[in-house]
């Protein structure tokens, strides 16, 4: 990183106290060295005497140690003298780059990009960044791994994007070791592996990159299937939250929000969720608002909760939808209201929300949304299970088999095997019964019972 202004120990991690006193003492011992000036500059930046790190530094320049010419440049980067000091830090890392350094080529490459003391210049910047990345420049490998997921400056290619994710790994760099454990996550070119994800974040964790607790707690609050999985959640953010309160508060809270058997304080997840959502995220916003109509961890205050929910949802932010169709439907904090549950569930439809769409046409079907027929709510799930619903396949065959007289035994049958073969346990489960005792299809016990037998060893008692 620039911020390191050359490499070696971060400028954050040096002990100026100590550092300052050794670095003069290495320059008697060494005749004034200019490595021992270079040091002497690096510890005095750390201690923020910053007119004694310039000319240590242009000391160790004029000995012929052209790394320390990074050292000057960070310098005028930092400098509150904007244009100029930047002008003169883009030609002092532009003369560090073409003396071959990684690192000033690097920080060049950002600041051609960026148009930092010069005028932006994408060309040049992909090339330096290139001459960073093949000379292993852990930084470069991983600005060039985010080039290449994110196809910026260059092609999109998540092949190139993980090689380089790769090899900045291999040579424990933090960021990349989150950016590689995001492509595994999400399955971006190279198969969704939880576990590897999960492998790399503790490695990461190893080697002291704070950042990654973030992730790592990330990955089992979005990913856990178990109450282990979420206190491992919670570990990771709580740690988070000490090293970076603003950014870990919002998934820490919604976290305890949503698993309940955390048994987390009321009050402390409404200040989580209420610092996330001073930070604008939607998420943290719905969760603010429900907190508000529920009153947990504040006074009830159902008009402001209701406010919070409904300017989210003018952002067609989905889950808002949802959150205030179950309000309205379970009558919380407000009267309930058939009308108001189908308007939400609608935006939420159309914003692809499938379960949505399942629990409209259960409404049709129920006869509740008085614009609509029984029969619209059939072709609604009908649609939802030829897309593959098993939700809607399992509900149709119950339909055609419990609730309409006489009932369609060979229509019902159709949709509990189509839901069966979508991997929906009750629809397997009521398959293999009907194909056991052959209703509505030609008997075949044998098959029926090997089904229901398959759903059982799964631990399914219903089977």
């Amino acid at each position: 990183s620039p911020d390191t202004a050359a490499p070696g120990v971060s400028l954050n991690s040096i002990d100026f106290t100590k550092a300052v006193p050794a670095c003069k003492k290495a320059i008697t011992e060494t005749n004034g060295s200019a490595r021992a000036h270079f040091n002497l500059a690096r510890a005095l930046i750390a201690a923020e005497k910053f007119p004694g790190a310039r000319e240590n530094a242009k000391v160790a320049v004029s000995k012929g140690y052209e790394i320390a010419t990074v050292v000057l440049g960070y310098l005028e980067a930092s400098s509150k003298d904007n244009s100029e000091a930047q002008s003169r830090a883009t030609k002092l890392y532009e003369r560090a780059a073409k003396a071959g350094l990684p690192l000033a080529a690097y920080t060049l490459a950002i600041r051609l990009s960026q148009g930092l003391g010069t005028s932006p210049d994408q060309s040049s910047a992909l090339k330096w960044m290139r001459f960073a990345t093949e000379r292993d420049f852990p930084p470069a490998l991983n600005e060039s791994g985010r080039a290449y997921l994110n196809g910026s400056l260059v092609r999109k290619d998540l092949g190139l994007a993980f090689k380089y994710f790769s090899r900045a790994v291999e040579l424990q760099y933090g960021p990349a070791m989150i950016n590689l454990a995001g492509l595994y996550e999400a399955n971006d070119g190279v198969g969704r592996d939880l576990k590897k994800a999960e492998n790399i974040l503790l490695k990461c964790i190893e080697i002291n990159y704070k950042p990654c607790h973030l992730a790592l707690g990330r990955l089992y609050s979005w990913h856990g299937q178990t109450i282990e999985d979420y206190r491992l959640a919670e570990k990771h953010l709580r740690i988070a939250y000490k090293n970076n309160p603003q950014e870990a508060a919002a998934d820490l809270g919604l976290l305890l929000h949503d698993v309940e058997e955390l048994e987390a304080n009321e009050n402390e997840v409404f200040e989580l969720v209420s610092m996330g959502a001073e930070r604008g995220l939607f998420m943290a916003k719905v969760s603010l608002g429900e907190l508000l109509i529920q009153g947990k961890g504040t006074g009830q205050d159902v008009a402001s909760g209701l406010r919070v929910l409904e300017e989210v949802a003018q952002e067609n932010f989905q889950e808002a939808f949802l959150s205030l169709a179950e309000i309205y439907s379970k009558g919380i904090g407000v009267t309930r209201s058939t009308e108001e549950t189908s308007k939400w569930l609608r935006k939420a439809a159309k914003a692809g929300h499938l379960q949505s769409e399942y629990k409209l046409a259960t409404l049709m079907i129920k006869g509740e949304l008085s614009q609509h027929t029984v029969q619209d709510g059939l072709d609604a799930m009908e649609g939802l299970a030829y897309r593959g619903y098993s939700d809607a396949q399992w509900h149709l065959g119950w339909y055609n088999k419990w609730i309409i007289n006489p009932p369609n035994l060979e229509e019902a049958v159709k949709w509990y095997q189509m839901g069966a073969e979508s991997g929906d346990k009750l629809s397997k489960i009521t398959y293999g019964e009907m194909l056991a005792r052959g209703q509505g299809i030609e008997k075949n016990e044998e098959l029926g019972l090997e089904i229901m037998k398959s759903v059982a060893e799964t631990g399914d008692l219903s089977a």
